[in-house]
């Protein structure tokens, strides 16, 4: 059994830090990934989300500003592609209330 401990680790997080600091308070010296500056690879993530037994969507950190941009953005194109699809509104750009 591999007893080896790897830390994806980002130093400017403070839980980042303060599970560094407890793991190396073991006398441990872990295998440390800067993540944020070595990308990890799609296959990489994969491999994680598998040992973890979570989805990508679990580890979506949905209260940073960036989701809330992000997912603006995204429901816009969600908006804008539906409009595209289904004519709201005729020639005269009167407004159609049954979309069929």
């Amino acid at each position: 059994m591999n007893n080896k401990i790897t830390i994806y680790h980002n130093p400017k997080c403070s839980k980042s830090r303060k599970a560094l600091e407890i793991i190396k308070s073991k006398n441990i010296e872990p295998i440390i990934i800067l993540y944020l500056v070595n990308k990890l690879s799609k296959a990489e993530v994969n491999n994680l989300l598998s040992k973890l037994g979570l989805s990508i969507r679990d580890i979506l950190r949905t209260g940073e500003d960036e989701y809330k941009k992000n997912l603006t953005i995204f429901s816009l194109f969600i908006t804008i592609s539906f409009l595209n699809k289904i004519s709201l509104f005729d020639d005269d750009y009167t407004f159609i209330s049954n979309l069929t």
